[in-house]
């Protein structure tokens, strides 16, 4: 007889490896796989979405409107931009695995379980990117034909970036929580936040860097917590004088974007994305979809705006989640963001909020809202917050009872 639970969590472990494409396996990326990710990732969808109106919960309308607003855009590719149905079916598959969600709450999936599958993707993560950094002359992962020396390091970012910086999160969160901690999460912590470093990416390394001090001081006293701010805004102010290529590397980067001031591309784009790219009124409202390639004249108009205006979607966040998907998605977003601070949580599970302010604080400068690589690891948060969430709320209420019984 077959074990439910686990056929549960082969299938979830497929559909991590499958959704992120492999971490862009280069030798599949035009081969016989990418078919198979279509139907995988469709045959997810279609099995989840009959649990779309099932559930209740406090991040059930947020996934709610950006699944919603996702399956309407097929629709929108097809009104404003003439892009076949099929066509954007195709380009739009990925981005369904937001549903998932639904599936999950259905089915019930350990909140331990998920971990161990982000933990096993993270270490999966750090050992293949370690291969790549070692073997630069050949490119494994990616689109790209060769990997350039930049910042003073050999510059790429693996497809799955999510898990690692989950692991970093959870990690640093098991230090904290754990009464005997064991090394391997101290190992997992510095591993990672060291390839964040080697990625040379300024926006990731500031955020998530504030985000352990702020786990670390949370329960420090003020004194501590003083001494510790100062120290790190010391280190910061005097970067300029670490003779390192990395740290130099990515001073002469905010230099650059510092001089470019309201010229600069990120800048011109998102008001591009935001305000010029929707034809019309109801695109304005529902999005755009998905192009898909250049395989249609939608696909060509996106590829054009890439190559003669260096406006990329994936530059502008948030702005481009609106551009694609509409204003429903964008206020899924912003209910989730809220809730994320408003919620309380055990603190042994404050890397889901860490995870969600992540999102947050790149939001602007970075495609992490809707790129593959983070959506199945986002579903995993919402979804572990809500269970946890709505598990502390009910035992609540019950304590809450009892004394209420006890007193009369």
């Amino acid at each position: 007889m077959i074990n439910k639970r686990r056929l549960l969590i082969v299938f979830t472990v497929i559909l991590v490896i499958i959704s992120i494409n492999l971490f862009d396996l280069k030798m599949l990326l035009d081969g016989w796989f990418k078919y198979i990710r279509f139907l995988f990732l469709l045959f997810t969808a279609v099995i989840s979405l009959p649990y779309l109106f099932q559930f209740k919960g406090v991040f059930v309308l947020p996934l709610q409107l950006i699944t919603i607003s996702i399956i309407l855009s097929l629709l929108m590719a097809y009104y404003t931009w003439d892009q076949g149905i099929m066509d954007s079916l195709i380009s739009t598959t990925p981005y369904l695995i937001w549903v998932f969600y639904f599936f999950l709450k259905r089915h019930t999936l350990s909140i331990a379980v998920i971990e161990k599958i982000i933990v096993g993707y993270g270490i999966l993560y750090m050992l293949l990117y370690t291969y790549q950094y070692l073997n630069v002359s050949t490119v494994y992962f990616g689109y790209g034909e060769e990997i350039i020396e930049e910042r003073g390091v050999f510059r790429f970012i693996l497809t799955g970036l999510g898990f690692l910086v989950m692991t970093i999160f959870i990690s640093i969160n098991k230090i904290t929580s754990l009464k005997r901690v064991s090394l391997h999460w101290y190992v997992l912590a510095v591993s990672g936040f060291l390839i964040i470093i080697l990625q040379a990416t300024r926006q990731n390394i500031v955020i998530i860097l504030l985000l352990i001090i702020y786990h670390f001081t949370r329960s420090m006293g003020m004194i501590k917590k003083s001494f510790l701010i100062i120290l790190t805004l010391l280190l910061l102010f005097n970067l300029d004088n670490l003779d390192n290529e990395i740290v130099q590397g990515l001073i002469s980067a905010q230099k650059t974007t510092v001089e470019q001031g309201e010229d600069y591309i990120r800048v011109l784009a998102g008001e591009y994305f935001l305000l010029d790219f929707s034809p019309n009124l109801s695109s304005r409202i529902l999005g755009n979809g998905v192009p898909y390639g250049e395989k249609s004249d939608y696909g060509k108009f996106v590829k054009a705006l890439n190559e003669y205006d260096l406006f990329y979607l994936e530059d502008v966040g948030i702005i481009s989640v609106y551009a694609l998907f509409g204003v429903l998605a964008f206020i899924g977003f912003v209910l989730i963001w809220i809730k994320s601070f408003l919620l309380p949580l055990p603190k042994r599970f404050n890397y889901l909020k860490y995870y969600l302010w992540y999102l947050l604080f790149t939001s602007l400068t970075s495609n992490y809202t809707y790129h593959y690589s983070f959506i199945v690891v986002t579903v995993f948060a919402i979804y572990c917050f809500d269970t946890i969430y709505l598990y502390n709320t009910k035992v609540n209420q019950i304590k809450r009872l009892n004394n209420i019984k006890i007193k009369r």
